[in-house]
This record gives C-alpha cells, sequence and structure tokens, in this order.
C-alpha cells in the first residue's frame, strides 16, 4: 500500500492532470494562480484529496479517487481515477457530480464496482475498466454506505442504515409532523447527538445484473 500511494503522489507531482473544470457545473481540478510563490489554503484545495486505493488482481494497475473542493459554493465532489502502478497513464474514469467513489476491481479485473449517486441516494454501480457501460444495478430505499463481492462475483454485503428507535410519529400515529422525542432512559457521555439510524450488514444476490433476495443479517438487533 505504501507503494501505491507513492506512485500515485509521484504520478501527481510529474504529470499534468486533466483540468475537468470546463465540464458545466462539475466540480474538478481547477489551475489557481500562485503568487509570489505563495502557498494558499485554496491552491492546496486545487490539487484534489486522494483516497481508496485499490491494486487490480495482475498487480498492474490501481483504481483510487480524488475529492475535489468548490470553496466558493462550499461543495465537494468525489471522481474515480487508475492509472498503471508505475504513475503512467493516468485516467480520469467518472465525469459527475455524484460523488463516484469505493471502487473495487471486480470480475477478475475485467470490471470496476463502484458507489454512486442515483435519484437522489447512494447505490451500488458497475462500470468498464474504461470508465464505459456504466450501470446502476441496487435499487435499495435509502441508499447503501459501503459493499463488498463474494469471491465468486455472485453475492454481495453491503452496509445499509436502518430506523432505531421509536418515533413520536410511530407511537401517536395522529401526530406526524410531531417533533418531539420520548426518552426513558439517557445515559450521559460524550455524545452530541440523538442516533435515530443504525448501521446493518445485509447480503443479496447478484441475477440478471441486479441486487436481489436481499437478507438483513442482523434483523432485529439494535
Amino acid at each position: 500500500m505504501a507503494i501505491a500511494y507513492t506512485a500515485l503522489l509521484s504520478s501527481c507531482n510529474g504529470e499534468k492532470q486533466e483540468d475537468s473544470s470546463h465540464l458545466g457545473s462539475i466540480i474538478g481540478k481547477t489551475s489557481p494562480t500562485i503568487e509570489n510563490g505563495i502557498m494558499t489554503p485554496e491552491i492546496l484545495h486545487s490539487f484534489g484529496r486522494i483516497g481508496n486505493v485499490e491494486v487490480s488482481p495482475n498487480k498492474k494497475e490501481l483504481l483510487y479517487h480524488v475529492t475535489f473542493v468548490d470553496i466558493e459554493e462550499n461543495k465537494t465532489n468525489t471522481e474515480i481515477f487508475k492509472m498503471n502502478v508505475d504513475g503512467s497513464e493516468k485516467k480520469q474514469l467518472t465525469f459527475t457530480n455524484n460523488h463516484e467513489s469505493s471502487a473495487q476491481w471486480i470480475e477478475d479485473g475485467n470490471k470496476i464496482a463502484f458507489l454512486g449517486k442515483h435519484e437522489g441516494s447512494t447505490q451500488l454501480w458497475v462500470m468498464n475498466t474504461d470508465g464505459s457501460g456504466m450501470e446502476c444495478i441496487s435499487n435499495i430505499d435509502g441508499g447503501i454506505e459501503g459493499f463488498t463481492y463474494s469471491p465468486d462475483g455472485t453475492k454481495v454485503m453491503y452496509i445499509k442504515s436502518i430506523k432505531s428507535g421509536e418515533t413520536v410519529a410511530d407511537r401517536y400515529t395522529d401526530l406526524p409532523n410531531a417533533t418531539g422525542r420520548i426518552v426513558d432512559d439517557l445515559m450521559y457521555k460524550h455524545w452530541d447527538h440523538w442516533v435515530e439510524s443504525v448501521p446493518h450488514t445485509f447480503y443479496a444476490t447478484i441475477e440478471n445484473g441486479k441486487l436481489t433476495n436481499h437478507i438483513d443479517l442482523l434483523e432485529g438487533q439494535p
């Protein structure tokens, strides 16, 4: 992994990355003006933040994502890239504002699975290794937060947050807009927010290119 990060950093230093700021409203790489050789927060943000490095099964390529920042809009956007382990042939695979991330090699390195927005929630997508043929293969209410494929590529485990506890609206159906809380036990510690959902691990199979037969492995657990 250290070698992977070294290759990424070397590539960023030695090769000009494509400026994607011309792609309409897509938040991407920018080319700020450096005045008097002074490094500023704006210049640092323009580099993008590298994360989620994945080595291909044949050990020849790297997948990674880069998060770009639009300071004026106070927004970020994450795109998926790949390159050879020696830092050559760097290529951006996604060009959207859908925050593609968590890319993984699947099908022995012949396909890439990743997370991206679809109709307002984060879903599981699959694409070819050149970025073509993107297809959303899940339609999970509320979206998912993480995933992993089985070794044979026919099953997926994913994380989805489910509602935790009973709300006032659950108990009193005639008060659907109630914002109060019913608390009968409150442990004081360092937490600073109400826990309204908890992550559960789900299991699903892939049939006809779509996730199906979803099973909550923690059903009934808090």
